[in-house]
């Protein structure tokens, strides 16, 4: 199980993230820093949170931050 490590700008990964079992997600910038919103204590791995496109609610694109935008983003990477 993956999650999303909690955005709260540097703290500890937040529940469900935070459970043994789940691996928690962090999110990082364009330049590979992490995030400043994003938890950092008790992540397990990072990936892009920032600046993601996504579908908006009305309809089209929106551009979004959080560490909800990293998990799929390291759910769907390419393993050799």
């Amino acid at each position: 199980m993956v999650a999303a490590a909690g955005n709260n700008y540097g703290g500890a990964c937040e529940y469900p993230a935070d459970y043994a079992e789940v691996i928690s997600v962090g999110a990082i910038d364009e330049g590979g820093n992490i995030a400043s919103f994003s938890a950092i204590t008790g992540v397990d791995t990072w990936a892009p949170g920032t600046g993601i496109y996504s579908t908006g609610i009305d309809g089209g694109y929106v551009e979004m931050d959080g560490t909800s935008m990293a998990v799929p983003h390291w759910v769907g990477r390419e393993i050799y």
